[in-house]
């Protein structure tokens, strides 16, 4: 399409599995275990190597310690702090430690209350490459606007197929849109605490899409500086996500014709497009490119003159009530997934018997890819499956990105996520309302047809 385990006696091993002991994850046990023990081996002689360069600044009364003159492990690494900060500040510092490692330096000396500057604290944790996520962020009209982060925060936002910068970008733009007001309403907490703690879900890069990673985000403000700085924890321990390989039924089974529901939706379709259009200035690419493929064709145009002028109703109305779509998705040799759609017009039975031949509209790879926006020129759509979503269902979160020509890099400007599953399509997002507040909208598209195989050979076929 375009686009061995480990030698041992059978006796051992027959022994393991009786007594309900995988031979495997034993191997992997001892491994760990042997790892370990050499680890712990490795951090004594480098305590021993630390004790041998820090020089004992106050006597110890209780000489418990396995170190020098009995210190513990804490008062260690309080010497070694004072010490440091001696170094510092003495500009002869280096004579003095080699001529005062093996005694106790006298109590007179006196060291500075901080050497460091709040700038320096700020860029080592920055640059901290391991489990330090720190998030330097500007308040914002109640939003955190990102201007730095640490690389391992850059290495769970970035996607492979786009070029996407966390710098500049809201923060809550990576979160579960679901978890996104509570998220917010933690931050409005701010205007009257310094602190703030908030358990939400992460979007997590994962290969070519994302998975939801459940975070402790830990938030402080500096009011001097208007600047809020996030530390993201884990909130439990996430397990390693396999590469997901995509089977072909269960992607049929969330494949099918779809109609949309007014009743069991938030609001109707042109209510939700008037709140995109004031969200980030669009309107949904999927259903633009929907509507505008199917009023290419005569048929399309006849037929939704020929009811208007009957039924004397408001075109988009009708539109909302004759627009059917057949989503499919399937997998390519590159497990891959992507979505074909194909759109036609089709009278409710109440009203009459007319519906037009199916129109293929689009088809997109859910890898991160940007597309153009079909309406909006320089707005792109992005499209990322979800790894971690249950077995009998699909989740994409829906990107709108802006480029940045100067930086050659996309700005998030809002998201939404579509959910799958046998019996529908729930489409979410947070849109302005008309009070200029977020608003969860929801739209429900129920499936009122089956996956049609025939239509798909033949765009197989035309590909």
């Amino acid at each position: 399409m375009q686009y061995n385990l480990g030698q041992g006696s059978n006796q051992s091993s027959s022994h393991h599995l009786r007594m309900g002991v995988n031979p495997n994850q034993l191997l992997k046990y001892k491994e760990s275990a042997s790892s370990k023990k050499a680890q712990r081996g490795r951090t004594r002689d480098l305590q021993k190597k630390l004790d041998s360069l820090v020089p004992n600044f106050d006597e110890v009364e209780l000489k418990i310690g396995m170190f020098k003159a009995g210190r513990t492990w804490l008062q260690l690494l309080q010497d070694a702090k004072r010490h440091v900060l001696a170094l510092s500040t003495t500009p002869e510092g280096s004579d003095q430690a080699a001529s005062s490692s093996s005694t106790t330096i006298p109590k007179t000396i006196k060291l500075p209350e901080t050497v460091l500057t709040q700038n320096d604290i700020y860029n080592g944790l920055l640059s901290s490459k391991s489990h330090f996520l720190l998030v330097v962020s500007d308040l914002e009209d109640g939003k955190l606007r990102t201007k730095s982060a640490s690389e391992p925060v850059h290495q769970v936002t970035q996607v492979k197929n786009c070029d996407l910068a966390i710098e500049n970008q809201y923060f809550h733009h990576f979160l579960n849109s679901t978890d996104v007001t509570v998220f917010l309403n933690g931050i409005a907490t701010l205007k009257d605490s310094d602190h703030v703690e908030i358990c939400c879900r992460m979007l997590v890069a994962s290969g070519i899409g994302l998975r939801s990673a459940k975070k402790r985000l830990r938030i402080y403000l500096d009011r001097a500086a208007n600047q809020v700085f996030v530390h993201v924890e884990d909130f439990l321990a996430q397990p390693e996500w396999p590469v997901k390989m995509w089977n072909g039924d269960h992607l049929r089974e969330v494949s099918g014709v779809l109609m949309f529901d007014p009743i069991s939706s938030s609001c109707s379709l042109q209510t939700s497009f008037q709140m995109m259009q004031k969200t980030f200035g669009a309107v949904s690419a999927v259903l633009t490119a929907s509507i505008s493929k199917m009023m290419e064709t005569s048929e399309a145009k006849m037929a939704l003159e020929s009811v208007l002028t009957r039924f004397k109703c408001v075109k988009e109305f009708l539109l909302q009530r004759m627009l059917q779509i057949h989503v499919s998705h399937e997998a390519d040799q590159d497990n891959i997934v992507y979505s074909v759609v194909h759109v036609k017009l089709k009278l409710p039975k109440y009203l009459d018997v007319f519906e037009t031949e199916w129109h293929e509209a689009f088809r997109i790879k859910l890898d991160g890819t940007p597309y153009p926006h079909p309406c909006c020129p320089g707005l792109y759509a992005s499209y990322l499956v979800h790894y971690d979503a249950p077995p009998t269902e699909l989740h994409i979160t829906e990107r709108y990105l802006q480029f940045d020509e100067e930086k050659k890099s996309f700005t998030i400007v809002h998201n939404q996520t579509a959910i799958f599953t046998k019996d529908q399509c729930h489409y979410a997002g947070l849109l302005l309302n008309d009070r200029n507040e977020l608003q969860m909208t929801h739209q429900i598209w129920q499936r009122v047809g089956d996956y049609e195989e025939q239509l798909m050979d033949l765009t197989r076929s035309c590909s």
